[in-house]
């Protein structure tokens, strides 16, 4: 048997083996051992997402480990998403990600010192506790990234120093230990492959590398979008990638996926880069408004009471100057717009203005 032949073999027992899991979770729900605390009932995914987060956060500060491993369990094999779309597991590490702005914003040196090393030695115990469960190899992976971030900062890399630079590539090497040590106990979570997926960005794996992880990944989870998002920001100019590599990929995504969710995918991925293309979304060579549009069509169908997507919706119509559907979808916010997605009060309004006026063009916003 060659390489490839085994690493399919490996791939099909491990596609297996979660089938397995998912079917043996089914019918715990279906007995009634499991409910889900937020099940989202009259709470927008906003809101969902910062309890699911903050109730990990919680759990973690005081060593309910069992507790913390539970959740992952509860979310990851009944695949629960957010009432916009989002899978609920993303959020149970997402406390981890925050980490590094309480961190750079405190005063004190020592203190900011002080917190990482808590955290790790959480971490620590959290691995020592239950070293038979993915969540902890999970969560280190991302204290880890979260680390090697806090270490370069988010500026350019020609303003990076090599003392920075040093730190960061240890500490993403050191990540990568951790999920490749752990493989065959956390192999198959799918934020295994997210964290490894970011691992192979800032350690510049070669496509070919990199789309065999990504194949990978969505063999075992084709409709966990944060794989997908994460093999985008590889495709990007800024990184590995291009406009046209970028766009072949969203190509590719959109067709495997097309089936199952139209083009829900094609809308949530370049939605996902917007902290890179910005207002340079609809520039030659990156999205179409058509296939966008309707992508945010097809999610509203599958999630009609997101105030998330349906401000992402607004505004990216009107980022595409589609004053009627600006219209109409501004309409629906109740001028409660979410700053989030739009960025500033400003912002929302200037479209909501253009809008109404349907002026032809945004020079102004």
């Amino acid at each position: 048997m060659n390489s490839s032949q085994g690493a399919f073999k490996d791939l099909l027992l491990t596609a297996l083996l979660v089938m397995l899991m998912m079917l043996v979770y089914s019918a715990k729900v279906k007995s009634e051992e499991y409910r889900d605390v937020f099940d989202g009932q009259g709470k927008d995914a906003i809101t969902l997402a910062h309890e699911i987060s903050s109730h990990a956060a919680n759990l973690f500060a005081v060593q309910d480990f069992a507790a913390l491993n539970q959740l992952d369990d509860d979310y990851r094999l009944s695949q629960a998403r957010l009432p916009d779309g989002r899978w609920k597991i993303t959020f149970i590490y997402s406390y981890l990600s925050k980490l590094s702005n309480k961190v750079t914003n405190n005063i004190n040196a020592k203190e900011s010192v002080d917190a990482w090393q808590e955290k790790f030695r959480l971490v620590e115990q959290w691995l020592k506790a239950t070293p038979e469960h993915p969540a902890p190899y999970i969560a280190k992976a991302e204290l880890l990234i979260v680390y090697a971030w806090h270490a370069r900062g988010s500026g350019w890399a020609k303003n990076v120093s090599n003392e920075q630079w040093q730190k960061f590539r240890s500490r993403i090497a050191q990540a990568r230990k951790v999920l490749e040590y752990s493989s065959l106990v956390s192999g198959n979570h799918p934020n295994w492959f997210v964290k490894m997926e970011v691992i192979a960005k800032a350690q510049h794996w070669s496509e070919a590398e990199f789309t065999q992880l990504y194949d990978s990944a969505v063999a075992l989870y084709p409709n966990y979008y944060f794989i997908h998002f994460a093999a985008a920001s590889y495709f990007q100019p800024r990184w590995h990638g291009s406009k046209k590599a970028l766009r072949q990929f969203v190509e590719n995504a959109v067709a495997q996926s097309k089936a199952q969710e139209g083009l829900t995918l094609y809308a949530r991925l370049y939605w996902s880069q917007l902290w890179a293309l910005k207002d340079n979304t609809f520039a030659q060579g990156y999205a179409q408004w058509p296939q966008m549009k309707q992508g945010f069509d097809d999610i509203m169908t599958d999630y009609p009471d997101s105030k998330w997507n349906l401000n992402a919706f607004a505004f990216y119509a009107c980022t595409a100057k589609d004053w009627q559907t600006t219209k109409q979808l501004i309409s629906r916010l109740n001028n409660a717009p979410l700053l989030k997605i739009w960025g500033s009060t400003s912002k929302y309004q200037q479209c909501d203005k253009m809008s109404l006026s349907n002026e032809s063009t945004l020079d102004q916003v």
